[in-house]
């Protein structure tokens, strides 16, 4: 595949210069790739984008071909065609015009985003490290014909701060994208800074999936400009034990080296049908998160809609709560995390009784599709596609 001294290989900007990131490029890689789906991700690229860094595909079981293989749990998150595809359900991305997380009324500026009384996420890069297949903000990031990709302009930058000080109950701000790991050091402590200059802003997390596609990313400096500037905690994306590896390990080792083993790390794992919808899986999941890497399970989200492979990716969210109740006396409280689905109107937390409550009820829509039917944060009652 790639060649790459030992230094180049851990260099996370060698890595993002090195992503798979074009149908052109597959071959190159992978010789034996077949043509016809070669063709096929030629297609998806014309509207999407996709990338794959070399430290991902190393991760990835190869076919007899040596291709990366469509039932590896990375191959099927990341790589177009080969492991996700496209699909016209009701609830995918391309059907119709998708309720996207970001209404236009949360969005006073085009990087920030109010949806919550007391935080605000500032959007910055609309660029990832990879470009999953379930991704719900693929407005922002994959889609290349949508028209709402952020531009950090000084005015924007400018706008947003002075937004978060005119709204003293802002006391959370959160850092997402994009992911804003992209951002060289230099960019991102000035970010950071200005955010922790604003009196009323009392915690600043940062939300990546680095470790999962490029755990060099988090560099002695990077470590050092949020150990300064204060940032309470780190988000984390993972979705698979394949992804916990010694060098996600030798990553988080760095904040004990540099004196800020202290910040929260939490992990936000999506469920995913295929991937990870399975007691085995999640158990070994939450474990070797909790009791080998110190990350903290935060929450299980369900799939959500408007996702580009829905078919493919969402379970029904009864699964979810029977995985949950499954595990929840097999693992120690501190490792199973609550179980969650994101609506455009906000979270909400699943109650894990399997025939719902009074204010979480499993229903059916006038076309017989399964929907839910809840009492959201403000007390009002919302609709959530469901999945069978």
């Amino acid at each position: 595949m790639y060649t790459g001294t030992e230094r180049e290989w851990s260099d996370w900007r060698w890595q993002e210069r090195n992503s798979l990131r074009s149908s052109a490029k597959i071959r190159e890689v992978f010789p034996q790739f077949p043509e016809e789906e070669r063709q096929q991700v030629a297609e998806y690229e014309r509207t999407r984008r996709w990338g794959i860094t070399p430290y991902t595909l190393s991760l990835m079981e190869k076919d007899e071909l040596g291709n990366p293989h469509p039932k590896d749990p990375l191959v099927m998150q990341t790589f177009p065609v080969r492991g996700f595809r496209l699909d016209g359900a009701r609830d995918s991305y391309g059907a119709g015009k998708p309720v996207n997380w970001e209404l236009p009324e949360e969005m006073p500026t085009p990087i920030l985003q109010h949806k919550y009384t007391n935080k605000v996420i500032l959007r910055m890069p609309s660029a990832c490290l990879a470009y999953c297949g379930y991704c719900f903000e693929v407005e922002r990031t994959e889609d290349k014909e949508s028209g709402r990709e952020s531009s950090v302009t000084s005015q924007v930058w400018q706008d947003s701060l002075r937004y978060v000080r005119e709204h003293p109950e802002v006391m959370e701000v959160i850092f997402s994208g994009g992911d804003l790991l992209l951002l060289e050091n230099s960019t991102l402590e000035e970010r950071i800074a200005d955010v922790r200059a604003i009196l009323n802003v009392r915690a600043v997390r940062v939300h990546t999936r680095a470790l999962t596609f490029n755990p060099f990313r988090i560099d002695d400096k990077l470590v050092d400009v949020l150990r300064v500037h204060r940032v309470t905690e780190l988000g984390l994306h993972f979705s698979h034990p394949n992804e916990l590896t010694a060098d996600v390990k030798e990553a988080l080792e760095r904040f004990n080296e540099r004196g800020y083993g202290s910040i929260l790390k939490m992990a936000q794992i999506p469920l995913l049908k295929g991937v990870n919808d399975d007691v085995a899986v999640l158990e070994e999941l939450f474990m070797k998160l909790y009791a080998e890497f110190q990350i903290k399970p935060y929450y299980l989200y369900h799939g959500l809609p408007w996702s580009p492979a829905a078919s493919q990716f969402r379970t029904s969210v009864r699964r979810g709560v029977q995985l949950m109740n499954r595990m929840k006396h097999r693992i120690p409280s501190v490792a199973l995390p609550v179980f969650a689905i994101a609506h455009h109107k906000g979270k909400h937390i699943v109650p894990l009784e399997e025939e719902g409550t009074p204010e979480f009820k499993y229903e059916k829509d006038e076309a017989e599709n399964p929907i839910i039917r809840f009492k959201n944060w403000k007390g009002d009652w919302e609709v959530y596609l469901d999945r069978e």
